[in-house]
């Protein structure tokens, strides 16, 4: 909060305010096509996706296997949104793979329509 004492919101597709939030904009890298043999053909196609909110889960930590960390987050992101689960996601915090499929949902706070993404990023 400022000085003033206002109240900072984010606001994320039509409607839709997070307390105390912000939106992003994150890339969405979808990889290029495949031939019949499995090969890819062309480039992956990044998109730009703004009026998104990406928040880090807690992530564990496999020391048996060289000291590998699994952090999972979660992306909502406006109505529509084209995101699959063969995507990945890029924020500020680094490249992370979708996990199953996004889902449409309603916010519970406004009802508004959003997509809701899981996401994962494996490091070591």
């Amino acid at each position: 909060m400022g000085s003033s004492g206002s109240v900072a919101f984010a606001v994320l597709a039509v409607g839709v305010t997070i307390p105390f939030g912000s939106t992003v904009t994150v890339t969405v890298v979808r990889p290029a096509a495949e031939n019949r043999f499995g090969d890819p053909v062309g480039d992956p196609v990044e998109t730009a996706l703004p009026g998104c909110v990406v928040w880090v889960n807690e992530g564990t930590e496999d020391t048996d296997h060289a000291d590998t960390v699994v952090a999972p987050a979660t992306l909502v992101a406006p109505a529509g949104a084209d995101i699959r689960a063969t995507d990945r996601v890029v924020t500020d915090d680094g490249t992370w793979e979708v996990v199953g499929e996004p889902t449409p949902r309603r916010s519970p706070f406004t009802s508004a329509a959003l997509v809701e993404a899981h996401l994962r990023k494996v490091t070591g």
